[in-house]
């Protein structure tokens, strides 16, 4: 059974955290990361916990723009191989 419906993205703009040592905080920018990857919208229970599973900022992203959550090329080829 296939998860998630075919939604490709080339080079996403995500969100990632900027650590600022001097003021003892944490910001957010909108990053590009470079390749393929895969914008989905989870809805049923088994694909909410496949997301979950998934490591952040590594195998999963906050896109910066829009709904959904980006996941990398190699993750979704294996949840629907």
């Amino acid at each position: 059974m296939k998860l998630f419906a075919l939604n490709r993205e080339n080079n996403p703009s995500v969100i990632m955290p900027r650590r600022d040592s001097e003021a003892d905080r944490t910001s957010w920018e909108a990053v590009t990361i470079l390749g393929k990857f895969h914008r989905v919208f989870p809805t049923t229970a088994k694909e909410i916990s496949a997301i979950r599973m998934l490591e952040h900022r590594s195998e999963k992203f906050a896109p910066a723009h829009g709904d959904g959550v980006i996941i990398t090329d190699a993750v979704y080829q294996n949840f629907n191989s």
